[in-house]
């Protein structure tokens, strides 16, 4: 393989190892920016359309001209010389040059430092997977890249499923299997590689396209543990054949392999599983049997470190912090771009949204970069999901879009339901109850066909909260239960807690039989959830049976206890509030309403401020100072956009205003709800059924007051009506 070298000024540029130095000093460079440097440099001589540079550079990317012209300039950083006119020359509309004078020479002799250091790794006497440069047999300018390609993308998935001390670097076998001008038999290339390499497996693929446009990758392996291996895969997308050839070769390295390093790698794989199932417990008791094995692998560490975010567990963050260090150290561009994503994640789950967002931004340029559709869909939305918590719906929005056109692309299920999801959660930001509804269906609907049920138990309780925003809390009942289904299925405690505690608040309007919520309340204890969260529902019960003593004890060994998420303690400390009035203990419920306000952030700010200025409302009604509670009411009311807490708010401002004998007042109030208004009486709200009962009995349209109070049990009831 004929691979040149490339000589300007000072500069060296090597396309066989992928190097650039500056007076023998490397430069940093990044692949998308290397390959746009090296094709400009083999067509020096003629204009490179921008067409071209789409093509070769980013033949799986739907990017704009600005990206395009970004990474232009960066080549005219990384190549430039002071006071001199730019190496690389626009020209206006069409594409560009590369103008400076520039020497070729034939591949630089094998490093031997590098070549050490390869027989080092092979010293161990276990055989490493070489990739060959693949063979582009399409005849087709579009698909130049696919040499060195998907050689690149294939010894990453070998990476990944395998470790990356079973792969040979792509810069490796380069800088040595250049050294072979002519293709022989790959029993005889193993033998010309392993001075250099150690013991290799040998892999050569070409790509060919038949008839109907499929193409098929035809490939040949060789080695100790894969003996003699060949076959074809074929399929439209050229890159997922790549990775298919991966798993072949993976699947019969690890059949060779020894009884324990084929443990090793199935208990991995089926860890990946139970990961992208989002089964975090599971997924973490089987890495740690890939981690006996292999301690010191970074791809199971960056793993386990996905499973300690996915559990909110508080030592992901120095582990992903190292992770990412130790991949710039090794200049390990996908271990970056995973341990950048996960502590981004990890960054949001605590609440550091700001912090989350740099991390992403990050991530994201780092994915165009370097080509990575898949690491890129997964960015965009869980940026798009940080983005929409710091009221930023609109850039959110824009970065969906990008996301769905990629998951379209890569036809990826668990993505398309993400996807959905956060379409949901700006809807829900937006008011848009009905629109949020459809996409939160849709996203459940898309994890209940794949198998995801954590993901499927979340989606399904964000439905059950737009029914309530809408009025219809008995359909709501039913979606919360079946939501907590999921979540017990799934086995993840932070699913199985979140959504019990909304299936036992939420059982039924009123809750007349106890027994339902302590039967979901027992399967909550049997399914590992949240101790927090138990807490919480037990707390509810509690309170609803009119043991408020007992709640107020158990809702502060809640707010004791390790509580890792936001939305957790919003609620417990909203319960602890309530019951701290109808217990007479008006200074603590203030000073924790306060507290509540004061930690009021990102997208769920407004939703707190109201809040907290409705509990303040009830401290002031308690106190007897109506008026500074219908005041407070008011100011909760301008503060939250339309949903149950706000209608909540609304019905115990119109009992004040009724109190005080003004039915005006609460007439308009009424009539601003007035299809919620209707949709709760005929759900049965008993909220909605008391403040019914009380407008009539104001107003004398009718004397049913006393029945259809006794509808309202004492959860039930608006907050200001006397008990």
């Amino acid at each position: 393989m004929d691979i040149q070298q490339f000589r300007f000024e000072d500069i060296e540029v090597d396309a066989a190892t992928r190097q650039v130095t500056r007076a023998g000093q490397a430069v940093r460079i990044e692949p998308k920016v290397f390959d746009a440097l090296v094709l400009l440099l083999r067509h020096r001589h003629r204009v490179v359309t921008k067409q071209e540079l789409l093509a070769v550079v980013w033949h799986r990317m739907i990017v704009t001209d600005g990206v395009i012209a970004r990474t232009v300039m960066k080549v005219r950083q990384a190549v430039e010389v002071a006071g001199r006119r730019s190496a690389v020359k626009t020209i206006h509309s069409i594409g560009y040059r590369f103008v400076a004078e520039v020497e070729e020479g034939p591949a630089r002799a094998v490093d031997r430092g590098a070549e050490a250091a390869s027989a080092a790794a092979g010293a161990a006497g276990v055989a490493r997977v070489a990739v060959l440069p693949f063979a582009n047999d399409t005849g087709e300018l579009a698909n130049a890249w696919i040499d060195l390609g998907l050689m690149s993308t294939t010894v990453d998935e070998l990476t990944r499923l395998l470790g990356p001390a079973a792969v040979v670097p792509v810069a490796h076998l380069l800088a040595v299997a250049t050294a072979f001008d002519a293709e022989p038999a790959l029993e005889a290339l193993a033998g010309q590689l392993a001075p250099a390499l150690g013991p290799v497996e040998v892999v050569r693929a070409a790509v060919s396209r038949a008839a109907g446009g499929v193409l098929t990758l035809g490939f040949a392996a060789h080695g100790p543990t894969l003996g003699t291996l060949c076959g074809s895969v074929a399929g439209a997308d050229p890159v997922r054949l790549s990775q298919q050839l991966a798993q072949r070769i993976a699947a019969r390295v690890c059949a060779g392999r020894s009884c324990d390093d084929r443990f090793a790698a199935q208990a991995h794989a089926r860890a990946l599983k139970a990961l992208d199932e989002q089964r975090w417990a599971r997924a973490e008791a089987l890495l740690r049997v890939a981690m006996d094995q292999r301690p010191h692998d970074p791809q199971l560490q960056l793993d386990h470190a996905h499973c300690l975010v996915g559990q909110r567990d508080p030592r992901a963050l120095g582990l992903l912090e190292t992770a990412l260090r130790d991949a710039r150290q090794d200049r390990h561009a996908a271990r970056e771009l995973r341990a950048l994503h996960l502590l981004a994640a990890c960054r949001h789950a605590r609440g550091e949204l700001t912090e989350a967002e740099r991390l992403f931004g990050e991530g994201l340029r780092q994915a165009e970069s370097t080509g990575d559709a898949a690491a890129e869909l997964q960015l965009l939305l869980a940026s798009a999901e940080t983005l929409t918590c710091l009221d930023k719906p609109a850039v959110a929005t824009w970065l969906l879009d990008r996301a769905a056109a990629l998951a379209t692309q890569l036809q990826h299920p668990s993505a398309m339901a993400h996807l959905s999801d956060v379409r949901g959660r700006i809807a829900l930001y937006r008011a848009e109850a009905p629109y949020a509804l459809q996409s939160f269906e849709e996203a459940a609907r898309f994890s209940e066909q794949h198998g995801l049920s954590a993901g499927a138990a979340y989606s399904l309780t964000h439905v059950g909260h737009c029914l309530r925003d809408l009025g219809r809390t008995a359909d709501a009942a039913g979606w919360y239960r079946r939501a907590f289904d999921h979540a017990v299925r799934s086995g993840d405690p932070w699913a199985c807690g979140l959504t019990g505690v909304c299936a036992v608040r939420f059982a039924s309007e009123p809750l007349a039989d106890p027994d339902p919520c302590d039967a979901m309340l027992e399967r909550m204890r049997r399914g590992a959830a949240l101790p927090a969260a138990i807490d919480l529902a037990e707390a509810w019960i509690l309170a609803c049976s009119g043991r408020l003593q007992q709640s107020a004890e158990m809702l502060d060994r809640a707010q004791h206890g390790p509580i890792r998420s936001p939305s957790l303690g919003y609620h417990v400390a909203v319960l602890q509030v309530r019951v701290l009035v109808q217990l007479g203990l008006l200074a603590p419920a203030l000073e924790l309403s306060n507290a509540l306000r004061a930690r009021a952030a990102g997208r769920l700010q407004r939703a707190i401020r109201g809040s907290s200025l409705h509990l303040r409302a009830l401290v002031a009604a308690a106190e007897g100072e109506l008026r500074s509670a219908l005041a407070l009411l008011h100011d909760s009311l301008r503060e939250q956009l339309p949903s149950m807490a706000r209608c909540d708010a609304l019905f115990d401002a119109v009992w004040l205003h009724l109190q005080l004998g003004e039915r005006d007042e609460a007439r308009e109030l009424l009539a601003s709800i007035e299809p919620f208004m209707q949709a709760a009486v005929a759900s049965g709200y008993a909220p909605a059924l008391a403040v019914q009962a009380r407008w009539q009995a104001a107003t004398g349209e009718a004397d049913g007051l006393p029945s259809l109070l006794e509808l309202a049990a004492p959860r039930h009831r608006p907050a200001l009506q006397p008990a």
